[in-house]
């Protein structure tokens, strides 16, 4: 056969929007897993806080989630950085204190603290700085975000432990050595093939050094321009099925 890549699709604004996952973006994703390449999601939420029309419509290989703190291949766990029980004391002390809402995620739950009442019912609320101590000693818990500019008293308190990505309205933390680049790698190493091999779409900050890594780059239209600067290709949007155009390009030589 041709070439084999493994491809790495970012979710939010990328494979889904609002209004859902293109069909057409189903469609050709098993085009290319028939044609014997490798597909999987490459995201920023954690594994337990991917939709669930995810895995239930996309035919997928696996997945990268949490920044990549967390990678799968198929039923195969390939990596696993979770937070410690002092790490998440920290980040429940300090959110608890400031009486500001966190998302604290994990491959299984996911937590909140200072939980609004839209917030997904499935979500657990936190309210003291021992309940992970106490109550959830066996979740392992990959990423943290909470909503609103991240203030200099929390650069400071997290710059040690956590990598972080501040976004415009919003930044998220996981462990220092992760990233989506390096859980594409350890995913890539699994299976054999370079990162030349490997194709990384995506539209948002968090995308790019996953980007920049992999053989072919693409972004979405909706992408920030930061993002569309170093890709190697623009793509249409995600409600225009950009992820598919892009695939028929340079996987399935259709365009």
């Amino acid at each position: 056969m041709n070439k084999q890549f493994a491809i790495f699709i970012d979710i939010d604004g990328t494979l889904y929007s609002d209004l859902g996952i293109p069909q057409e973006n189903i469609d050709v994703i098993r085009e290319v897993r028939e044609a014997k390449h490798y597909v999987f999601v490459n995201t920023g939420r954690s594994y337990a806080h991917i939709p669930d029309v995810v895995f239930d419509t996309v035919p997928l290989d696996g997945a990268v989630s949490a920044l990549g703190a967390y990678a799968r291949f198929r039923d195969d766990v390939l990596h696993n950085s979770h937070f410690s029980r002092d790490q998440l004391r920290v980040v429940s002390e300090h959110f608890l204190s400031e009486g500001r809402t966190c998302f604290i995620e994990g491959d299984e739950k996911v937590f909140v603290i200072h939980r609004k009442h839209n917030h997904h019912k499935d979500m657990i609320p936190i309210n003291s700085s021992d309940d992970f101590d106490k109550l959830y000693q066996d979740s392992n818990v990959h990423i943290f975000l909470t909503r609103g500019m991240m203030t200099d008293k929390e650069r400071e308190l997290f710059q040690d432990d956590f990598l972080y990505i501040e976004h415009e309205n919003y930044f998220e933390c996981a462990l220092k050595g992760n990233s989506k680049s390096r859980g594409m790698e350890i995913i890539a190493n699994h299976l054999g093939l370079p990162l030349e091999n490997c194709i990384a779409m995506g539209d948002s900050l968090n995308d790019m050094d996953m980007m920049k890594h992999a053989g072919i780059s693409i972004a979405m239209d909706n992408a920030l321009d930061e993002v569309k600067e170093i890709s190697d290709f623009v793509t249409k949007s995600v409600d225009e099925a950009g992820v598919a155009h892009a695939l028929r390009k340079y996987v399935l030589n259709k365009l």
